[in-house]
């Protein structure tokens, strides 16, 4: 997503598992454990799905239609 002083920060789009509990906190500290800091997502986004390619990539400019504008 766009930023004032570093240009970008890291969003995360997240698809939880069937019956899976959303724990948006503990996924955080799991980047802050496995990431690098400027990897680490700034905001994090539950969705339905993400959009893909037939050959299985995402289509990241697709997403930001599903951008709900969190900051």
């Amino acid at each position: 997503m766009p930023d004032e002083v570093k240009g970008e920060l890291a969003k995360a789009y997240v698809v939880l598992r069937p019956r899976a509990t959303p724990d948006v906190e503990a996924l955080l500290a799991h980047c802050r454990l496995h990431l690098a800091a400027y990897k680490v997502p700034r905001v994090v986004q539950l969705v339905d799905e993400v959009p893909i390619t037939p050959s299985g990539k995402i289509l990241r400019r697709l997403l930001k239609h599903q951008d709900d504008g969190a900051r």
